[in-house]
């Protein structure tokens, strides 16, 4: 189980760390892509919705909203 959770959170990281690239290479589709995988398995992943709902070009008050949907797709 402990290995299990180590890796999830090296593929949280690295989904993440693939996300930030994009965004600095400016292709929003891309690092939108790769946030939403890190935010449909956490949610609270560092700042990844917030990244990603500012590339989607939504203010922080859709955030939890758009949170709530990607959770219920599940």
């Amino acid at each position: 189980i402990v290995q299990k959770m180590i890796q999830l959170g090296l593929d949280q990281s690295l989904l993440y760390e693939i996300g930030t690239t994009y965004e600095a290479l400016g292709d929003p589709r891309e690092a939108i892509y790769y946030y939403e995988m890190v935010v449909k398995r956490d949610p609270k992943f560092l700042d990844a919705a917030e990244r990603m709902h500012r590339l989607q070009g939504r203010g922080p008050a859709d955030a939890a909203a758009a949170i709530d949907s990607l959770l219920d797709d599940e």
